[in-house]
């Protein structure tokens, strides 16, 4: 029931002459009406008046005792000299004093239910307050007048000509709309939260701080055309806990910022301890996804945990759906993957794009993806080596990794799956190199096995940038930078599916991933940009191309392997390679090499190319460039100095000539002469001013077992 309060009108009244004002009579009316409203003498409402007639001292007085007067609404008052013009509304004595605001009524309930009762009862007037009192749910609402919509949270109606609203600035949270209750289902309690929340000024939609929230249906914004937008969501630490197959947070529109450590989790394992089974993706996108987002521009996510998931953040965006559909000036920031099968998960499609997207200290922990752990109890001493490993389910192609195998010790290593049965598999070389035939595993010289040992296979990628080839520009996905990222126990570190599309740069800490970086250019269009900078450890780095080139504008570094591969015979652009810590193999392949004075780089166009590198390691300089007569030709060149070193093998190999040059002068040559007497070898000669062939003198022509080394006059 409203709960009457005090009428805030003087106590006391005087006539003209400075006499109480005995006998006059004071009347209460609607504000800016002359209809009269009851003036109750109790603060619930009790003994209500029509009039109130002044005593002898010209106070208020009911049945012969003084009273205070109380009322339920905003009013107007006059105090008149008789009862005759108090009831013609006539000639006040003191008034009309309109437009009284007084502290409004006040009621009390517990949920929404009662309060929709009472207003059905008309137990409010519009201006009254009602708290509600409810766990979750507590609020002061105002009576208003107007026929609106229930939406569970903030419009409260009966369906009458009155509703309360929630009296509130700022965060909606969805707890208002039943969610923090702790049910086993909050699912579209949330979605109550978030279409409510679309609609208000604010648009910021807030969870209540360290609360499960637990779903088993999509939320968000999940249905093209729904009204409103929202701007911000606020996780405050909370978790929400999905139980179903498919997409547990969905923005089918604009989707918001995202920031406050929100924790969105699936707490599934399947039978063999490993969330792989249950996570691997049954297609390209019929699988379990964190947050999907085709569409969002200039937004900020931040502090945000997802685990259990095929996909942890899914960006399928394609204008086929909406011609506004893009991923553009977004920051991805602290978002952690944990036992995700991927983590970010981009797809270009119809001519959206992706484009001036950065990822700052985000980190992938795939320790969880993989097949395995499998006990190993035998090894063959053959050519392949075939492993036994009971109820395996590795498939031919597969990288399987083996640890604490004793004895046959030299199988605690990488190898490529092939041939497998249900409890063995046959072992080959695993070569991140995809242009490099695999070979078996020859066991016939190593160690017998004697026991142990166990077997998995890390199947996780921390980033998959994806042009299906429909997406008309030449440069999507683009200016994509990864900053300070951490990525642990991953297939690939990034996969870049480029179609011919797209750019990168990478500044990223790699901790034993089968790949660090892998891009296939399969869609002969020569645009796609890396730069590649940080720190890998016992993984290695790929920029592979197929079937026409490739990078440009490419700077690499790193601490390990480092492997960069084309099917063709150039790469054009600008190209620096400096793995200044490298302790394992450097690659190149595909194009001629050369340094230039204090800069590592490729420069060049179809007709020249250089590289140089500052390996501290062993360098492989493979293939050979064929220049416009399509002789092919392997040159190294430096204006400066040029120095390879290598704690093992330095190898330079050409099927045709090798030549070194000093000073853009040619001071050497290796070629394939078969002639007698030749040698092999040209070098230059000052007084000649001309290189000159070094040929062999006659037998013991130097000395008793010795020939004389010579060159022309």
């Amino acid at each position: 029931m409203t709960t009457w309060v005090q009428m805030q009108i003087q106590e006391q009244w005087f006539d003209a002459n400075g006499d109480p004002a005995s006998g006059y009579v004071l009347k209460a009316y609607e504000v800016g009406t002359t209809t009269p409203v009851s003036i109750a003498t109790t603060s619930g409402g009790g003994s209500p008046q029509a009039t109130i007639t002044l005593n002898a001292e010209g106070k208020y007085e009911v049945s012969s005792t003084e009273v205070t007067l109380y009322i339920d609404r905003n009013y107007k008052y006059g105090v008149f000299q008789n009862a005759t013009d108090a009831a013609a509304n006539s000639n006040p004595f003191a008034g009309f004093f309109d437009n009284i605001v007084y502290n409004k009524a006040v009621d009390n309930v517990a949920d929404y239910a009662t309060l929709r009762t009472n207003l059905g009862n008309s137990l409010y007037s519009a201006g009254d307050v009602v708290t509600i009192t409810g766990v979750g749910i507590a609020d002061d609402f105002i009576i208003r007048s107007g026929v609106v919509t229930d939406d569970k949270g903030i419009k409260i109606t009966n369906g009458g000509s009155l509703h309360a609203k929630r009296d509130f600035k700022g965060a909606v949270f969805v707890d208002w709309f039943g969610a923090g209750t702790g049910a086993s289902d909050v699912s579209s309690e949330i979605n109550d939260a978030f279409a409510a929340c679309a609609l208000t000024d604010g648009k910021t939609l807030a969870f209540t701080s360290e609360t499960e929230y637990k779903i088993t249906a999509t939320i968000g914004r999940t249905t093209a055309g729904a009204g409103g937008t929202i701007n911000e969501i606020h996780g405050n630490g909370a978790e929400i806990k999905y139980t179903g197959t498919g997409i547990a947070v969905e923005f089918y529109t604009d989707a918001p910022s995202i920031q406050g450590r929100l924790r969105i989790s699936r707490d599934v394992v399947d039978s063999g301890g490993s969330y792989y089974e249950d996570l691997k993706p049954a297609g390209t996108y019929a699988a379990t996804v964190g947050i999907s987002a085709p569409k969002h521009r200039s937004k900020v996510w931040r502090d945000i945990y997802i685990e259990g998931f095929a996909f942890g953040i899914d960006q399928n965006s394609d204008q086929s759906i909406d011609s506004s559909y893009r991923i553009s000036r977004v920051l991805y920031e602290n978002i952690e993957f944990a036992a995700c099968f991927n983590g970010f998960n981009t797809k270009c499609s119809n001519g959206s794009f992706h484009s001036d997207v950065n990822y700052v200290k985000c980190r992938y922990a795939g320790a969880a993806i993989e097949k395995g752990d499998w006990t190993i109890t035998g090894a063959t001493q053959a050519d392949p080596v075939v492993v036994t490993a009971v109820g395996h389910d590795l498939v031919s192609g597969d990288v399987v990794e083996h640890e604490n195998v004793v004895g046959m010790t030299e199988i605690n290593a990488k190898f490529r799956v092939r041939n497998p049965t249900a409890n063995t598999y046959e072992l080959y070389s695993f070569v991140a190199d995809t242009t490099v035939a695999e070979v078996s595993t020859d066991g016939t010289g190593f160690t017998a096995y004697s026991s142990g040992g166990n077997a998995f296979s890390l199947q996780g990628t921390f980033m998959r940038l994806f042009n299906d080839g429909t997406a008309t520009s030449d440069q999507f996905p683009r200016a994509v930078t990864l900053y300070g990222c951490v990525i642990e126990r991953a297939k690939y570190a990034v996969r870049h599916d480029a179609n011919g599309k797209g750019s990168a740069s990478y500044n990223c800490f790699y901790e034993d991933c089968v790949y660090n970086i892998l891009t296939e250019d399969i869609n002969n269009n020569p645009n796609c940009q890396w730069s590649v900078f940080g720190d890998q450890d016992e993984s290695r780095s790929v920029i592979s191309t197929i079937d026409r080139s490739v990078q440009k504008h490419t700077m690499i570094t790193g601490d390990r392997d480092v492997i960069i591969q084309s099917a063709i015979t150039y790469i054009g652009g600008i190209f620096g390679i400096a793995p200044a810590k490298s302790t394992e193999d450097l690659t190149v392949e595909g194009f001629t090499v050369n340094k230039t004075s204090g800069l590592t780089q490729i420069v060049g166009t179809n007709t020249a190319q250089y590289l140089g590198t500052t390996a501290a390691g062993s360098v492989t300089l493979q293939e050979y460039y064929r220049n416009s007569t399509n002789v092919g030709e392997l040159r190294i060149l430096s204006s400066n100095e040029l120095r390879l070193k290598a704690a093992g093998i330095l190898e330079l190999q050409a099927v045709s000539n090798l030549k070194l040059y000093s000073n853009s002068v040619e001071c050497g040559r290796f070629d394939d002469s078969s002639t007698a007497t030749h040698t092999r070898f040209l070098v230059y000669d000052v007084d000649n001013g001309s290189l000159e062939r070094v040929t062999v003198g006659s037998a013991d022509s130097g000395g008793v077992g010795f020939k004389l080394l010579r060159i022309p006059n």
